[in-house]
């Protein structure tokens, strides 16, 4: 039962797993673990060090550009700027209609101020099977937040007071089913009407 897992355990794993990587160092997928146990730990220079390693062995593997690039935005302050947004793209052309991808891809876009693009990575997002929910919410506010600031008008959220939100978010069963425990969930609270 993964839900049984001490954090002391966990470390426990991801040293077995790192040693093991330096006896067998070509083992993409091996690296990508690597990768994702560390980030799950927020060792986010050692998880960056883990992708470069797995993507250097699978270039063309789109999933891992996109580990790469989280993992990159995550240890340098949550932007996908640069480097990130660059794997992104990268990424994209390799595996155009991935969940993971186009939610950072509409995220790099919207931080860069893109927000025809930011719009239209979410509304592919937005219209995959299995998303509901939400994420489909979560997606939806953020297109309506980027289609207000593109039009220059005053979204919801920036006429109310900041404050602070709360809640638990889950994934139904079809997103849970190809989601990973270390994966980046984007979630974006609007002020009710």
């Amino acid at each position: 039962d993964v839900s049984s897992i001490t954090p002391g355990h966990f470390q426990e794993m991801t040293e077995k797993l790192a040693a093991r990587m330096r006896e067998n160092p070509n083992d993409a997928e091996g690296w990508m673990m690597l990768g994702r146990a560390y980030q799950a730990m927020e060792r986010f220079d050692e998880a960056t060090d883990a992708f470069r390693k797995a993507v250097a062995l699978n270039p063309g593997n789109a999933d891992l550009l996109a580990d790469l690039a989280e993992a990159l935005a995550l240890r340098n302050g949550r932007t996908l700027a640069g480097e990130p947004t660059k794997l992104l793209e990268r990424a994209l052309k390799l595996d155009p209609d991935n969940d993971k991808i186009l939610a950072l891809s509409g995220s790099a876009a919207f931080e860069r101020k893109d927000y025809k693009a930011a719009i239209r990575h979410w509304e592919a997002l937005l219209k995959r099977p299995g998303v509901s929910g939400e994420l489909a919410q979560a997606l939806s506010g953020g297109i309506a937040e980027a289609r207000a600031l593109s039009t220059g008008t005053k979204s919801v959220a920036a006429q109310s007071e900041p404050g602070r939100v709360s809640g638990t978010v889950t994934l139904n069963e079809a997103l849970r089913a190809r989601a990973a425990p270390e994966d980046t969930v984007f979630v974006y609270a609007r002020a009710a009407k």
